[in-house]
């Protein structure tokens, strides 16, 4: 859960930035990657419940 609390500083403190260079930002940071990754994980698990 921190890199949600991560990402949700990095848009606070680039509020009054176009959402573009919020976005490559975050390209440029590990956040993006960490959030896929999660994401990734979880859906895998989500799978691997149901198809037990």
């Amino acid at each position: 859960m921190a890199v949600i609390v991560e990402l949700c500083d990095v848009v606070e403190e680039r509020r009054c930035a176009s959402p573009e260079a919020i976005l490559c930002e975050l390209r440029s940071s590990d956040i993006l990657h960490s959030i896929l990754n999660v994401l990734v994980r979880s859906e895998c698990s989500l799978i691997d419940a149901h198809n037990r």
